[in-house]
């Protein structure tokens, strides 16, 4: 009788370069049978659908696709009359998805262990951060001053209430934004990127995060000495 075992897991946005998307491959593919494997690397990018029938035909091609690859399917299978062995990353639909089918409940759990390491290793930074933090920010931001005078602050200066109110629409718009400023995945395949573009999200987040704690302080110490 032949049983199957499947193992899917959601994992948490992550960017890596190429040499360590590499390596996962090679973990993932060391459980397959290398004379029956199909592996098949399935990228979206400005409006293109590219497939690869293989990592040598994906790493042969690299020089036509853009620096960084944000929708990518990895599939590796296979199939024999004795042996049924399936893994799939996917990382187009908004999350980042594995899923495994295997006959053996050992290999399973590998797969999904190998996947899982993967994901720690190459954790992006904003991996615990959600859209719903920048909304409810926005939120606190756009209802301050009846939130400050809960606390007996009064007579704000008129300026800082501006800047509350730009840092909301900022943080209301990042929500809105969130998946295009924070991509679920991110395959480096060359790093040209100059400091500034790099780490553009970065430094708007930081600035917004300034902006805010220093209009909250004007707010308290102009309340508080008035």
């Amino acid at each position: 009788m032949n049983q199957s075992f499947h193992k899917k897991a959601k994992l948490k946005p992550m960017q890596c370069s190429l040499s360590a998307f590499e390596l996962f491959i090679n973990e993932a593919t060391a459980s397959f049978d290398k004379d029956k494997i199909y592996i098949n690397i399935s990228i979206k990018f400005e409006g293109h659908d590219v497939d690869f029938e293989s990592y040598d035909d994906f790493y042969t091609h690299i020089s036509e696709l853009p620096d960084h690859i944000y929708k990518l399917s990895l599939s590796i299978n296979e199939y024999t009359t004795e042996n049924r062995k399936s893994f799939r990353l996917n990382t187009d639909y908004g999350s980042n998805t594995v899923n495994i089918e295997t006959n053996s409940l050992s290999n399973s759990a590998g797969l999904l262990e190998i996947s899982k390491l993967f994901n720690r290793q190459n954790k992006a930074w904003h991996s615990t951060l959600s859209e719903w933090h920048f909304y409810f920010i926005s939120m606190i931001l756009f209802w301050h001053k009846p939130l400050i005078a809960v606390f007996g602050i009064e007579n704000n200066p008129e300026y800082t209430s501006y800047t509350l109110y730009l840092v909301a629409v900022i943080t209301f718009i990042m929500s809105m934004s969130y998946k295009r400023l924070f991509p679920n995945f991110k395959l480096i395949l060359r790093n040209k990127e100059t400091f500034i573009k790099k780490y553009s999200t970065e430094i708007m987040v930081a600035s917004t995060i300034i902006g805010a704690i220093a209009a909250i302080y004007s707010a308290i110490y102009s309340g508080l000495s008035k």
